[in-house]
């Protein structure tokens, strides 16, 4: 599993959204984040549920469409297995 982050202008998505993309997604807390900055960080473990990371990038992507806004997405500390 890769560690990924996903910086959204701060329009992009509120921490009402995180709150409720988190719950339909059934995922931890610690995955996905509001930063202070009004960007959005997804740190699943190396271990996590695959189908809960692309339920949370479908659900951002879905919400970003809907919104008419373009998040920046990066990944960070893009590390595989070894």
């Amino acid at each position: 599993m890769i560690l990924l982050a996903l910086a959204a202008y701060a329009s992009a998505f509120t921490a009402t959204d995180i709150r409720n993309i988190r719950a339909e997604c059934r995922a931890p807390r610690t995955w996905l984040s509001m930063q202070r900055d009004g960007s959005v960080r997804i740190t699943p473990p190396r271990n996590a549920d695959v189908k809960k990371v692309d339920c949370i990038l479908a659900r951002l992507k879905a919400l970003s469409i809907k919104r008419g806004t373009s998040p920046n997405m990066g990944f960070v500390g893009n590390v595989g297995p070894e």
